[in-house]
């Protein structure tokens, strides 16, 4: 008896320590021979619930290690975010995977609860990973954060806790994001009319902790700003806002274009030219 207890004493102590395993789990890997890069998904679960995202590494990392840069974008996977990034350069980037109920395509109000509480964490699931990046052999301790569309939306929080947190970052970019989040949800949410303003109105209730206004003004690192004069889903108003309230230093890029889109080869190349050279002045001088 005192035996079988041993035994399931030692199943259940390494189970555990593999569900909340101090290192992520490798699910995939994939080498692209043509950039030189391998690709890893990864579930990291430091503190819990697992936190998704694609590591991808170039060939050869020189021994002071490289910058990582997060990347942040639509609601796809983190690997297919990373496949829009033209010329990934010497860096490491990850590329982000929000909670699988956010991309759900048909949420309801009993959804509600779970989506709040999944967005919310957002910010601290990012804090996790800089935190994990910094003690990476490849690491040069450099992190900076890139965040697009859905994803530009919670850069501002992101940094402002990294600060009170005490927590380096380094300088980021926000593209196609707006102020505030009623409007924007008035905009996106489905629905008609009345139900996209109630909806909203909760919603914004709801998610009021992450919203950019609250967080721009205390902000201390270099940001690009990027945003469409034409944009159908972030009223320039809301750009704008969001360009006043970021204190300096910051680079505010205004396009004759619409709201980001994957299928815009055009825009695409646009933006990532940039994106590109931004970074690469602030990251390499």
């Amino acid at each position: 008896m005192f035996f079988r207890f041993l035994l399931l004493f030692f199943i259940n102590i390494c189970f555990y320590s593999k569900i909340f395993s101090v290192d992520p789990i490798i699910i995939s890997e994939k080498i692209n021979k043509k950039i030189s890069r391998t690709f890893q998904n990864m579930s990291y679960s430091p503190k819990g619930d697992p936190i998704f995202f694609c590591l991808s590494l170039p060939e050869k990392i020189p021994n002071e290690g490289l910058t990582c840069i997060i990347v942040m974008a639509g609601l796809a996977t983190g690997q297919k975010n990373l496949e829009y990034i033209e010329d990934p350069k010497n860096f490491v980037f990850i590329g982000y995977e929000y909670p699988s109920i956010l991309r759900k395509k048909n949420k309801s109000i009993f959804d509600f609860y779970m989506i709040r509480k999944k967005t919310l964490h957002i910010p601290l699931d990012i804090l996790d990973i800089i935190q994990w990046i910094k003690k990476q052999s490849w690491s040069n301790k450099k992190v900076s954060i890139a965040g697009f569309s859905f994803g530009a939306m919670f850069v501002p929080n992101i940094y402002h806790e990294t600060q009170k947190e005490d927590i380096a970052l380094g300088p980021g970019i926000i593209a196609f994001a707006g102020a505030d989040i009623y409007p924007l949800l008035k905009i996106n949410l489905p629905g008609n009319k009345l139900t996209k303003s109630i909806n909203a109105c909760i919603a914004s209730y709801l998610l009021e902790s992450i919203e950019p206004s609250k967080h721009l003004p205390y902000l201390k690192n270099d940001f690009l700003i990027i945003n469409g004069k034409y944009d159908d889903y972030i009223p320039f108003d809301q750009a704008k806002k969001l360009q006043d309230l970021t204190p300096y230093p910051k680079t505010i890029i205004n396009l004759e274009t619409s709201h980001l889109s994957p299928t815009n080869k055009k825009q695409l190349k646009t933006i990532n030219h940039i994106c590109d050279k931004w970074f690469d002045e602030k990251l390499n001088h």
